[in-house]
């Protein structure tokens, strides 16, 4: 199993991982899970956050789209990428009848005063048109 954990709510101060195979009262055990059971754990790797922005995820190949937060009509596809095998599908209404669709993140470790260039690529059919912006 593998967890990454993304956003500004994480503590800045030292904290630890618990790791442990307690039983939920709100779900309890099968009648065919055998006590006392094993919980075995190869190894944790924590990594530390650079001290650099980085937008993540940024050509949408993890099998999740996170930390993308993903608004009505768009997710990331098997097809059409422009390199990778991924790409993210924005799917509108060319009459606007339906509310904007897109994908944000927000990215951590940005510093002021400081000028920082975002690029990207976009493709449209029809008499669509797409936006890249910063906010």
């Amino acid at each position: 199993m593998t967890n990454t954990i993304y956003g500004k709510h994480l503590p800045e101060g030292p904290h630890y991982i618990l790791l442990n195979s307690g039983v939920e009262s709100a779900r309890p055990p099968r009648e065919g899970t055998t006590f006392p059971n094993d919980f075995v754990v190869d190894y944790v790797r924590v990594y530390a956050r650079p001290d650099v922005p980085a937008l993540l995820n940024s050509g949408f190949e993890d099998a999740e789209l996170k930390p993308w937060d993903r608004v009505n009509e768009s997710a990331a596809v098997d097809y059409g990428a422009r390199t990778g095998r991924r790409s993210l599908r924005i799917d509108g209404s060319a009459s606007g009848e339906k509310a904007a669709s897109y994908a944000q993140q927000t990215v951590q470790g940005l510093k002021p005063n400081t000028r920082y260039t975002l690029s990207g690529y976009a493709r449209t059919e029809g008499i669509a048109s797409a936006r890249l912006g910063v906010k």
